[in-house]
């Protein structure tokens, strides 16, 4: 199978061409390639600025404006004309380029800029070395994120590709998502500015159409903004898992300084958040809402939360409607109000550090039993938690040390 390379002019020096030469047309690259790349067998166009370069075993895509597309740094990329008319043709290239060459694509740091959804097929495996792919105005109709992956699909970043929505007035949409699919790898990128949310994952129908085997590692999610897109739950989210998803394994990853919540789990199942640090969420670090066919049973382990403390909603923990058990282990959760239940069952805290309020906000308790095992609570002792937690539930601690 093909090796599939999205690559600048930079990287062929090593191939004996000049990163300061301009060629002007495809036949001048056709040319010079032949010339200079063992292996070249032909070249195809899939937009009046890019070319693909076929060899043995190799696919690269490269513009065909050098000048433009040499940078400093030690990694170049595609340089797509960056004004808003020709971002459509962008999209375009990229889209055709991706459909012609199934499995693996590297992608060399660029600024991309697309208005339509990049649509993965089934298997393939994206590597993107740093640069950037921004949401451009509004997307074509029916478009809700920059990258949509299909099943066994792999998106991995190097140095921290990002992933961002442009324009202010009208941020929404998302930077990655995946729906009633399963097998997906998210890895090593970073999504901010948008109105719903950075990563999507989602589930329903059944089957294998419930995201199994689907793992998120080491993202950041930040800077997500509410302007009202996307329901009461689902504005301004760092990772939002939605509509009876299974066995999704969230780890290692950061989601700081979002409208909504870091994590929002709304209605799906068997999923684990290990590691990582939610911080500075304005609804919570973790909001996890059962009630939704089978839709709880969640384990959160080693997880730092920190300072969700925008005001009275907020609260570093949120679980409600979960009738078969959320189970945090080993998680730091301080600055902030520490924790908010509703009628749910089986919610305990395990060898936590917990604060015992936060701003003058305890926990809140209602139609829940809480029980906190172990662990450590800060600030306050579990006497004057006890005096004052809210919501009439009952809230248990299990061998605790006191506040320290």
């Amino acid at each position: 199978m093909k090796r599939i390379y999205f690559i600048a002019a930079f990287v062929l020096l090593s191939f004996g061409l000049s990163a300061q030469r301009v060629y002007n047309d495809i036949a001048q690259w056709r040319s010079s390639v032949a010339n200079n790349v063992r292996g070249f067998s032909g070249a195809k166009a899939f937009s009046k600025d890019s070319i693909g370069i076929l060899m043995q075993d190799v696919s690269y895509f490269l513009t065909s404006s050098l000048s433009t597309a040499v940078y400093a740094n030690e990694y170049s990329g595609i340089n797509f004309d960056s004004t808003a008319s020709n971002v459509t043709a962008n999209s375009d290239a990229i889209q055709a380029f991706v459909n012609a060459n199934p499995g693996r694509l590297i992608i060399f740091a660029g600024r991309y800029q697309v208005n339509k959804e990049i649509v993965l097929k089934k298997g393939q495996t994206v590597l993107i070395y740093g640069g950037s792919f921004t949401m451009e105005g509004n997307t074509a109709a029916g478009a809700s994120a920059i990258l949509k992956l299909d099943t066994l699909c792999a998106v991995e970043g190097i140095h921290r590709p990002v992933f961002r929505h442009q324009t202010a007035s009208t941020k929404a949409y998302r930077g990655i998502r995946a729906a009633n699919v399963y097998g997906i790898t998210i890895r090593g990128v970073w999504c901010k500015e948008f109105g719903n949310e950075g990563i999507l994952i989602s589930g329903g129908g059944g089957g294998t159409n419930q995201m199994w085997s689907t793992t998120i590692d080491d993202v950041w999610c930040t800077d997500m903004v509410n302007n009202g897109f996307g329901g009461t739950r689902g504005n301004g989210n760092g990772i939002s898992l939605k509509s009876a998803g299974e066995y999704v394994k969230i780890q290692n990853s950061i989601c700081l300084n979002n409208d909504g919540s870091g994590v929002l789990n709304d209605g799906s199942a068997n999923c684990d958040v290990i590691g990582g640090k939610l911080i500075r969420n304005d609804t919570a670090g973790i909001y996890i809402v059962g009630n939704v066919g089978n839709s709880d049973h969640f384990a959160v382990v080693g997880v730092q939360m920190n300072h969700q403390d925008a005001g009275l909603a907020s609260f570093n923990v949120r679980v409600e409607d979960v009738d078969t058990g959320v189970n945090f282990t080993g998680c730091s959760i301080y600055g902030g109000a520490p924790f908010k239940v509703i009628n749910s069952k089986g919610v305990s805290f395990n060898g936590c550090g917990l604060s015992g309020s936060g701003g003058g906000v305890y926990p809140h308790v209602s139609g829940s039993t809480v029980n906190v095992n172990g662990g450590h609570l800060i600030g306050v002792g579990q006497a004057t938690v006890l005096s004052n937690f809210t919501g009439g539930g009952t809230l248990n601690f299990n061998n605790v040390l006191d506040a320290i």
